[in-house]
């Protein structure tokens, strides 16, 4: 594993990375990135929603270019606060799935700490932890 902090918009990394963030099992998707997703591809929402998802699930949306978007099911309705536990459980499914699908790069942004309030420092080690056995380049898109 490659892992890299930077300042950077998670939307402007190349389109060979995999993106990832986090949502609830509602597919809200109303503030924060998960927003900006939403925008970005709106069919989104209706389509996770088909898919019945559960905490501890990271589920694949693949977009019309072909990118491989990620959502990190860590609550359960949008107003809720993920766990560690949820949060650990999402990245060990997103670890198997890109590994099962030869995926080399992950672009995420300091998942979990915006507005779901984990703290950065425990996520970074729990990132670089579940990762580390996998040849997966990470980048952690930073805005601050």
């Amino acid at each position: 594993m490659k892992y890299t902090e930077q300042k950077q918009d998670l939307f402007t990394v190349s389109r060979d990375y995999t993106l990832a963030h986090c949502i609830s099992t509602d597919c809200k998707m109303g503030a924060g990135i998960a927003k900006t997703f939403r925008d970005l591809y709106p069919k989104i929402p209706k389509v996770l929603l088909a898919l019945y998802p559960k905490i501890g699930q990271a589920v694949c949306y693949r977009t019309s270019s072909g990118q491989r978007i990620y959502h990190l099911i860590t609550k359960r309705l949008y107003w809720e606060k993920p766990t560690y536990e949820s949060l650990r459980a999402t990245l060990l499914d997103l670890k198997k799935q890109m590994v099962n699908r030869g995926e080399g790069k992950l672009a995420i942004p300091q998942i979990g700490c915006g507005l779901d309030r984990l703290e950065w420092n425990q996520v970074s080690i729990m990132i670089q932890d579940i990762f580390q056995d996998t040849d997966i380049d990470i980048l952690v898109c930073r805005l601050k």
